[in-house]
């Protein structure tokens, strides 16, 4: 058996986040008032499951977060008191109104106090940003924004008090492509592409194969051989084949038209 490369190193760009240590605090039932003052100032957190973070953290604070064509983006949404902590917003905000680029959703605290949601990004390109923002709302009287069949909907009324937005945070994603590239040396036979077989290894123990590709399904590209005999593995994983943080492994095995194995494999590092 013939190993063609060792061990490579492949950069794509930066990727992905444990709980905010955001606590339940029963302070703000003490003291309701200043509780409040902090909120209408805009004291809270919005963190996303895709931005760099430290080690063990779920949750990434960041101003700016890079996101995988395709990626399903969880998010996590807080209020603050005057210490920096999470809060309870149970008599303070009522729902969250989000914004990811052009959609919009309502959510509800869990019975935890966190605003959560996922947004999958579906029609985007390598090097799209795309504005979150998430802010909290007081109800007065009847609630303004609704989901009517699925739709969001502003219900406003000349007999009814505004509801009051208490606070709220933004970031940024920035969407990005990883791109696996690997030279493949050959000296002797062709190869026989229809024999090899690339397998992705994520941090999770997930192993994906992928083929060769063909009009009818989507695989790798085998470009070559070149002058000196040398090929060239191309292919564009998907999110799902991923880690959802740190390094992905990649494997490569494939068969010459004499039946002689070859090997190679590198280390996708994505944030």
């Amino acid at each position: 058996m013939r190993t063609i490369v060792a061990l490579n190193q492949n950069r794509c760009s930066n990727r992905r986040r444990t709980r905010l240590n955001a606590r339940i605090t029963q302070v703000c039932l003490r003291f309701p008032v200043v509780i409040l003052v902090a909120a209408v100032a805009g004291c809270a957190s919005l963190a996303s499951s895709t931005g760099p973070r430290s080690q063990g953290s779920e949750w990434s604070v960041a101003d700016l977060q890079l996101a995988h064509v395709g990626e399903e983006v969880r998010f996590d949404f807080v209020l603050l008191d005057w210490l920096g902590k999470g809060m309870s917003p149970l008599g303070v905000a009522d729902y969250a109104v989000v914004t990811i680029g052009p959609s919009t959703l309502v959510t509800e605290a869990d019975v935890y106090g966190h605003f959560q949601f996922s947004h999958r990004l579906d029609d985007v390109r390598p090097g799209d940003r795309i504005s979150v923002e998430a802010s909290a709302f007081k109800q007065r009287g009847s609630r303004d924004i609704i989901v009517v069949a699925g739709e969001v909907v502003t219900a406003d009324s000349a007999y009814d008090e505004p509801d009051r937005r208490v606070a709220g945070d933004r970031l940024t994603l920035e969407v990005y492509q990883a791109e696996v590239e690997l030279p493949l040396q050959q000296g002797g036979q062709p190869f026989d592409p229809d024999s090899g077989v690339l397998r992705l290894k994520t941090t999770a123990g997930k192993t994906t194969p992928v083929f060769h590709s063909t009009k009818l399904r989507r695989g790798y590209d085998l470009v070559g051989p070149d002058a000196g005999g040398a090929y060239s593995l191309r292919y564009r994983p998907l999110a799902s084949e991923l880690s959802d943080y740190g390094n992905t492994d990649i494997y490569f095995r494939i068969f010459d038209i004499a039946g002689v194995p070859h090997e190679a494999g590198l280390t996708l590092e994505c944030p």
